[in-house]
């Protein structure tokens, strides 16, 4: 059963950069789109694919489980699928609990002498305690072969968080992989590597992203990123404490300054918190994404964030995936 609340057309124009010559981006808070009545719904990744749009989301079972629903038409409130079970700790040979954080791409992808059509990237704890990132494969979006270990662990031992939040798109005009996440292990906290064919990466050089100082991350979140062919920059959004420093209180979206690289300084573009959807937890984004991976932008020109929101834990029944439209800059 899904709860929504009422549609807020909230426009705001915002200059938060880092970097002198930050950009403005015009921002529509459209509300909570998907949920189930009593439990959390969060973590969220798009593709539109063929003219449907699938959003795979974690949310509540016996440990954290990964979902799944479709659209047809805009995105927003409204007709949007019965939502689906689709991968849990049954599906993941290396998982004592929890599987969470789903990043997707489509593309063409060979595993255990068998051809797949999707890949799909997720945060699980495994025996040692702390958390890693795996991968599964899948010709349908719901029905999921997975690795038997982990593809990406943390650097060091740890009795902390560990590896996780995954974000992948793919360089443009490419089949490599580029996969951002969070390592606790490690300072700055968050990574890039590139591989092909969804197993094996390479960390790139230094810190590849200065992600860390767009968002202050001090509680810790992997970025979801995507390139606009059209501007030719990449966009990327995390989440952040608010300025009142409320636990997971913020989201940013975020344009990468220079443009076809990852590397190097951001731009905030947008910001939002309390002020704009009235409820304390605004967390853990992905943006709208083709079946190619680029920056899904629809018809009226406006880009999309998808994000948890809810009220301050523990009360995390009250969790549902919202959304927002930003529009890109013109090139």
């Amino acid at each position: 059963m899904f709860k929504f609340l009422p549609r807020f057309l909230i426009v705001l124009s915002l200059l938060l950069g880092t970097v002198s010559g930050a950009l403005h981006a015009q921002l529509v808070y459209d509300g909570v789109i998907l949920g189930r009545v009593g439990k959390y719904d969060g973590y969220p990744t798009h593709l539109f694919v063929s003219g449907t749009h699938h959003i795979w989301w974690c949310s509540q079972g016996t440990y954290d489980e990964i979902w799944h629903a479709t659209k047809a038409g805009s995105l927003g409130s409204g007709g949007w699928s019965t939502p689906t079970k689709v991968f849990g700790t049954g599906q993941s040979p290396w998982s004592l609990k929890h599987t969470c954080d789903p990043s997707i791409l489509k593309g063409s992808f060979s595993y255990s002498g068998r051809s797949y059509g999707y890949v799909m990237y997720y945060t699980s704890v495994r025996s040692t305690g702390d958390d890693a990132i795996g991968v599964a494969f899948s010709n349908d979006g719901l029905i999921w072969k997975a690795h038997t270990s982990p593809v990406i662990t943390p650097s060091a031992a740890t009795t902390g968080y560990g590896a996780g939040m995954s974000g992948v798109a793919y360089k443009p005009g490419t089949s490599i992989i580029e996969h951002t996440y969070l390592d606790s292990t490690l300072s700055p906290l968050l990574r890039v590597t590139e591989g092909t064919g969804g197993l094996a990466f390479s960390p790139l050089p230094g810190t590849a992203t200065q992600l860390d100082f767009a968002g202050r991350n001090n509680d810790g979140q992997g970025p979801d990123i995507a390139y606009y062919p059209l501007d030719q920059h990449w966009y990327a959004t995390i989440k952040n404490t608010d300025p009142q420093g409320i636990y997971d209180g913020e989201v940013r979206i975020l344009r990468a300054l220079d443009p076809n690289t990852l590397s190097g300084s951001w731009q905030v573009i947008g910001t939002i918190n309390s002020s704009i959807t009235g409820l304390a937890q605004n967390q853990n984004p992905g943006l709208a994404k083709n079946a190619d991976s680029t920056l899904y932008v629809d018809t009226s020109g406006w880009a999309y964030v998808f994000f948890t929101v809810g009220l301050p834990r523990p009360d995390v029944s009250t969790w549902d995936i919202a959304q927002a439209r930003f529009k890109p800059s013109p090139p």
